[in-house]
């Protein structure tokens, strides 16, 4: 009896419409600056014991998420340029993956990227180096030989031994004349990169790829000279909020798609 009347009003009309019109505006028109995701504190009742489990996350958390990048397809021949656009070391590309990805670790609130990859590539092909002595080394027969401080130290067709047996005629892999522009070739590449994953870490080499790299790479196949995958990692910054893990998936796929579409890897 009382609201009824006074909304059958023309002008009462035109003002109900006028506000639901500028209301439904202003929701499109701020909808952009809604944010993706829902923080978990809110959707847990105030003393859930989870609560402070994210609280302390939020304030002392210092690490992120680890973040792959994989690739597929990699051609390791010494006539594909695949090497220099992934690795970051002397003779590689500028523009490649890893240096890249070194520098997007430069401006992390955007990026969301800590620090640069651990590349098993680039380890690879520094130990390979004739100036890494204590790397890749073989025994005068063309078998692998371990580091000094890693025995036994024997060839496997000889007795056990010790430190200081058949170790001393272990000489590095390659000599400067072996290599194509200090890179080992096709066939060099293919025989060595297992020895590398299999290499453990030592006081005079801290290149061995195993446990660092043992899962990196995909060697299913790998002796046609394509490496079916392979990863390099990485952390993404502390994410401490629902809209930082958001950002930093929307940035990384950003990265990956950009990369893809400039390097054709």
């Amino acid at each position: 009896e009382v609201h009824a009347p006074i909304l059958g009003l023309w002008g009462v009309k035109m003002v109900v419409v006028s506000v639901f019109l500028a209301f439904t505006v202003a929701s499109i028109a701020l909808s952009t600056r809604i944010e993706a995701g829902l923080e978990q504190q809110i959707v847990l009742p105030r003393d859930s014991y989870l609560q402070g489990y994210f609280d302390n996350t939020t304030e002392y958390l210092r690490v992120g998420p680890p973040l792959y990048f994989v690739v597929k397809d990699y051609n390791y021949s010494s006539e594909s340029r695949h090497t220099n656009q992934l690795c970051s070391i002397s003779q590689c590309d500028s523009n490649s993956l890893l240096n890249e990805i070194s520098r997007a670790s430069s401006i992390p609130e955007l990026s969301y990227i800590a620090k640069p990859a651990a590349s098993w590539l680039d380890d690879f092909l520094v130990w390979t180096s004739p100036e890494a002595f204590g790397c890749c080394r073989k025994f005068v027969n063309g078998t692998y030989c371990p580091p000094d401080d890693q025995p036994p130290c024997c060839s496997p067709d000889e007795e056990p031994c010790g430190v200081n047996g058949v170790c001393k005629d272990c000489t590095t892999c390659f000599r400067h004349s072996d290599l194509v522009n200090n890179r080992p070739s096709t066939e060099q590449f293919r025989e060595k990169l297992p020895w590398f994953l299999n290499a453990l870490p030592s006081a005079d080499c801290a290149k061995g790829g195993h446990g660092a790299y043992s899962t990196s790479v995909d060697l299913n196949g790998y002796e046609s000279g394509i490496i079916q995958a392979s990863e390099f990692r990485t952390f993404h910054t502390p994410l401490n909020k629902q809209g930082d893990y958001v950002n930093s998936l929307r940035a990384a796929r950003e990265f990956s798609s950009r990369m893809s579409d400039t390097l054709k890897v």
